[in-house]
């Protein structure tokens, strides 16, 4: 979109965006949060604990009993940035707003409207993840990437991202499915960099999946292929299986799955979307079935988008567009369960402590298992399209 084209949409959408945070409609989303910013402010605390500066009105024992739950380069940049970091936060919320606008070039302005008011993207900006930061840095790393001149440059964001939150390591394969048969100085020494600081780091992130696991026994708002194993487990009794383990069984038996069917007409598509989407279809694909995660981590669906309306006007077939609307339903499906559990005044742990089972508990129920397989139908779809986008790699070689 250009601004000077739609400066109207532009403006209404930014007053919209911020009046959800302004006057506290937020509340009304299904975020089961009471507090703005709380992931933003956590960081911010701790180091104030840590250090005994700018203490007000915080429970320090609460905060530093359980230990910095994200790496402590967090901590380091908190010592440079000192006590401005604190309102950072809106920047990288701004840059989140306009980076949103970059995906929809191509698309009706409804699209981009219902993304950026979906609860899985107004649950990043409520929480104040650091993601959004991540975010930013991916973006600028897609960027880069895809400019032959500051290919190389693209390590540094790459890097960054990865130390601030394990999972963008997984980028690493995209250097590799770029220009796939030949092995440049890049690829070398992206592969021998990645390497030393995932060893480096690996303990580090082992320790703080211990201290805070969102995989199983969470079923609301996560975004994890061991999700539906764990609800499995409340229906049926106790299944003495590693869920994690399970997760990645899955997504071997649905890579081999996907090579039953095949997508054409891919090799018609903007080779920059076909970036995109691979950018985006690894990190979602790597994080549902390898690292469960809040389900803002969903926001990466962005990056899949322009190659799917690509792909819906070349091929003009009704599948892409179900698929598209798979993604949307799933987007604000949250909605749904959220007031559906307002209604029959569902409390989980009584549900689970005197074992009341009910019509509107059952049906609750069926909607919570509805969403999650919705995100294992959107995983299959995008294994499916990036496996036939790295064979046409292949075959252009």
């Amino acid at each position: 979109m250009k601004f000077l084209d739609n400066y109207k949409y532009f403006t209404g959408t930014f007053f919209c965006f911020v009046s959800i945070f302004i006057f506290n409609l937020w509340e009304n989303y299904p975020l089961y949060s009471t507090e703005l910013f709380q992931d933003w402010k956590y960081i911010y605390n701790y180091h104030s604990c840590l250090n005994n500066t700018g203490i007000k009105e915080i429970n320090c024992i609460s905060i530093l009993k359980s230990g910095f739950i994200y790496p402590e380069i967090w901590l380091k940049i908190l010592d440079i940035s000192y006590p401005i970091f604190e309102n950072i936060i809106y920047l990288f919320i701004g840059t989140y707003f306009l980076i949103t606008f970059k995906f929809f070039n191509k698309s009706l302005k409804i699209y981009h409207f219902l993304f950026l008011f979906s609860p899985t993207s107004i649950l990043l900006v409520q929480r104040g993840n650091n993601e959004l930061l991540v975010f930013l840095l991916i973006f600028i790393f897609m960027r880069l990437f895809n400019s032959e001149k500051f290919r190389l440059l693209s390590i540094v964001p790459f890097i960054f991202s990865a130390i601030l939150k394990i999972y963008p390591f997984c980028l690493l394969i995209i250097y590799f499915i770029h220009e796939i048969k030949r092995i440049n100085y890049i690829k070398i020494i992206i592969l021998i960099t990645s390497l030393i600081l995932f060893s480096f780091f690996i303990e580090e992130y082992i320790d703080i999946k211990k201290k805070f696991d969102t995989s199983a026994g969470n079923v609301t708002l996560i975004y994890g292929a061991d999700s539906i194993f764990y609800l499995a487990t409340l229906i049926i009794g106790k299944l003495n299986f590693n869920y994690q383990y399970l997760s990645i069984v899955a997504l071997i038996i649905l890579t081999i799955f996907s090579f039953k069917f095949k997508i054409k007409k891919l090799e018609k598509i903007n080779s920059y979307n076909e970036t995109s989407f691979l950018i985006g279809s690894t990190i979602l694909v790597s994080s549902f079935f390898i690292n469960a995660s809040f389900e803002y981590r969903f926001i990466y669906i962005i990056y899949t988008l322009p190659f799917l309306f690509d792909l819906k006007e070349i091929k003009q077939k009704k599948i892409i567009f179900y698929f598209i609307l798979l993604i949307y339903l799933v987007l604000w499906f949250e909605f749904f369960i959220f007031y559906f559990r307002e209604i029959i005044d569902f409390q989980k742990d009584k549900i689970l402590t005197e074992g009341i089972l009910n019509f509107k508990v059952s049906l609750l129920g069926f909607f919570i298992i509805l969403k999650n397989l919705m995100y294992w139908v959107i995983n299959f779809g995008l294994i499916l399209l990036s496996k036939d986008i790295i064979f046409i790699k292949l075959n252009k070689v």
